[in-house]
Protein backbone atom coordinates (compact mmCIF):
# COMPACT_ATOMS: atom_id res chain seq x y z
CA UNK A 1 0.00 0.00 0.00
CA UNK A 2 1.79 3.23 -1.35
CA UNK A 3 0.78 7.00 -0.31
CA UNK A 4 3.48 7.89 -2.86
CA UNK A 5 1.12 9.57 -5.39
CA UNK A 6 -0.77 11.39 -2.69
CA UNK A 7 0.97 14.86 -1.61
CA UNK A 8 1.76 14.82 2.16
CA UNK A 9 -0.46 16.90 4.67
CA UNK A 10 1.68 20.06 3.78
CA UNK A 11 1.85 22.19 6.78
CA UNK A 12 -1.72 21.26 8.06
CA UNK A 13 -1.52 19.36 11.14
CA UNK A 14 -4.78 19.62 12.88
CA UNK A 15 -6.71 16.69 13.66
CA UNK A 16 -9.67 17.35 11.15
CA UNK A 17 -7.07 17.84 8.47
CA UNK A 18 -5.94 14.14 9.27
CA UNK A 19 -9.11 13.23 9.60
CA UNK A 20 -9.79 14.25 6.14
CA UNK A 21 -6.88 13.36 4.68
CA UNK A 22 -7.37 9.91 6.01
CA UNK A 23 -10.81 9.57 4.48
CA UNK A 24 -9.97 10.45 1.70
CA UNK A 25 -7.22 7.59 1.35
CA UNK A 26 -10.56 5.08 2.17
CA UNK A 27 -12.33 6.65 -0.74
CA UNK A 28 -9.89 6.27 -3.01
CA UNK A 29 -9.18 2.57 -2.21
CA UNK A 30 -6.25 2.84 -0.65
CA UNK A 31 -7.89 1.46 3.01
CA UNK A 32 -10.81 -0.70 2.51
CA UNK A 33 -13.83 -1.80 4.62
CA UNK A 34 -12.14 -4.61 7.25
CA UNK A 35 -8.62 -3.81 6.26
CA UNK A 36 -6.04 -3.07 9.54
CA UNK A 37 -4.57 0.54 9.30
CA UNK A 38 -1.05 0.60 9.23
CA UNK A 39 0.88 1.72 12.62
CA UNK A 40 0.42 5.24 14.18
CA UNK A 41 3.76 5.69 13.93
CA UNK A 42 4.13 5.05 9.62
CA UNK A 43 0.52 6.74 9.58
CA UNK A 44 2.78 9.61 10.95
CA UNK A 45 5.49 9.16 8.61
CA UNK A 46 3.28 8.97 5.38
CA UNK A 47 0.83 11.70 6.53
CA UNK A 48 4.22 14.13 8.07
CA UNK A 49 1.91 14.86 11.33
CA UNK A 50 2.83 14.64 14.87
CA UNK A 51 1.37 11.62 16.86
CA UNK A 52 -0.81 13.71 18.93
CA UNK A 53 -2.38 14.96 15.28
CA UNK A 54 -3.04 11.46 14.13
CA UNK A 55 -4.65 9.96 17.01
CA UNK A 56 -6.66 13.46 17.98
CA UNK A 57 -7.95 12.36 13.92
CA UNK A 58 -8.78 9.44 14.28
CA UNK A 59 -10.52 9.69 17.56
CA UNK A 60 -12.88 11.93 14.90
CA UNK A 61 -12.82 8.89 12.82
CA UNK A 62 -13.72 6.39 15.45
CA UNK A 63 -16.68 9.18 16.52
CA UNK A 64 -18.11 9.32 12.99
CA UNK A 65 -18.17 5.24 13.01
CA UNK A 66 -15.46 5.36 9.92
CA UNK A 67 -13.08 3.62 11.93
CA UNK A 68 -13.29 0.95 14.84
CA UNK A 69 -10.16 0.56 17.31
CA UNK A 70 -9.48 -2.34 19.55
CA UNK A 71 -7.01 -1.62 22.11
CA UNK A 72 -3.78 -3.60 21.34
CA UNK A 73 -4.70 -4.55 17.59
CA UNK A 74 -5.01 -1.34 16.02
CA UNK A 75 -7.74 0.31 14.11
CA UNK A 76 -9.99 -0.69 10.71
CA UNK A 77 -11.81 0.52 8.30
CA UNK A 78 -15.13 0.21 9.63
CA UNK A 79 -18.14 -1.31 7.17
CA UNK A 80 -19.85 1.82 6.06
CA UNK A 81 -22.96 0.59 4.01
CA UNK A 82 -25.24 -1.76 5.86
CA UNK A 83 -26.61 -4.41 3.78
CA UNK A 84 -30.21 -5.16 5.54
CA UNK A 85 -31.60 -1.68 4.30
CA UNK A 86 -33.25 -1.50 1.68
CA UNK A 87 -34.56 2.17 1.52
CA UNK A 88 -33.90 3.84 -1.80
CA UNK A 89 -31.15 6.36 -0.42
CA UNK A 90 -29.21 3.59 1.00
CA UNK A 91 -29.26 1.41 -2.36
CA UNK A 92 -27.81 4.69 -3.61
CA UNK A 93 -25.16 4.98 -1.06
CA UNK A 94 -24.72 1.21 -2.01
CA UNK A 95 -24.34 1.53 -5.41
CA UNK A 96 -22.20 4.99 -5.49
CA UNK A 97 -20.26 4.91 -2.24
CA UNK A 98 -18.80 8.20 -3.02
CA UNK A 99 -21.99 9.86 -2.80
CA UNK A 100 -21.91 8.85 1.04
CA UNK A 101 -18.70 10.16 1.79
CA UNK A 102 -19.34 13.05 0.08
CA UNK A 103 -22.54 13.79 2.07
CA UNK A 104 -20.56 13.35 5.50
CA UNK A 105 -17.71 15.51 3.99
CA UNK A 106 -20.74 18.24 3.26
CA UNK A 107 -22.24 17.43 6.53
CA UNK A 108 -18.70 17.70 8.58
CA UNK A 109 -17.79 21.36 6.69
CA UNK A 110 -21.67 22.68 8.01
CA UNK A 111 -21.65 21.40 11.49
CA UNK A 112 -18.13 23.27 12.01
CA UNK A 113 -19.53 26.34 10.18
CA UNK A 114 -22.42 26.68 12.19
CA UNK A 115 -20.75 25.63 15.48
CA UNK A 116 -18.51 29.02 14.27
CA UNK A 117 -21.71 31.34 13.41
CA UNK A 118 -23.55 30.21 16.67
CA UNK A 119 -20.60 31.03 18.98
CA UNK A 120 -19.61 34.20 16.97
CA UNK A 121 -23.33 35.77 16.62
CA UNK A 122 -24.35 34.49 20.00
CA UNK A 123 -25.67 37.08 22.44
CA UNK A 124 -25.69 37.20 26.53
CA UNK A 125 -29.69 36.46 26.22
CA UNK A 126 -29.27 33.52 24.00
CA UNK A 127 -26.20 31.73 26.23
CA UNK A 128 -28.56 32.53 29.29
CA UNK A 129 -30.93 30.52 27.50
CA UNK A 130 -29.54 27.34 27.09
Amino acid sequence: MSFSNQEPVLGLRTPDHVAARLERLILDGVFRPGQLLPSERRLCERLKVSRASLREGLRILRSRGVIETRQGHGSTVASLLPMQDKSPLMHLFHDHPRTLFDLLEVRALLEGESAFLAATRGTDLTQQQW
